[in-house]
């Protein structure tokens, strides 16, 4: 198993559109609200995420979303780019 597969196993899931919109649970959030939500549900900001993103998806768009994603002290973001439409 490598490090990759590990991660994204114990990793909390979010997915990103190639427009921007930032989905968990099958309802677009941003990460601000994930983060209320995680403690509203009596559980910690996890410190690794797995971060589905369609593979259209600027990285204009994407490192911002890591940087707050770090700002919350998430320390590992595996980042999983996605190729096919619909399976985000």
């Amino acid at each position: 198993e490598s490090s990759s597969e590990v991660l994204t196993q114990d990793a909390e899931e979010l997915a990103l559109t190639a427009d921007g919109k930032l989905w968990w649970r099958g309802e677009t959030t941003t990460v601000s609200n994930w983060a209320s939500q995680m403690q509203a549900e009596g559980q910690a900001v996890p410190v690794h995420v797995s971060l589905r993103a369609d593979g259209q998806t600027p990285a204009s768009t994407i490192i911002p979303l890591i940087d707050e994603l770090r700002l919350l002290k998430v320390k590992r973001v595996a980042l999983v780019t996605v190729n096919q439409p619909g399976t985000l």
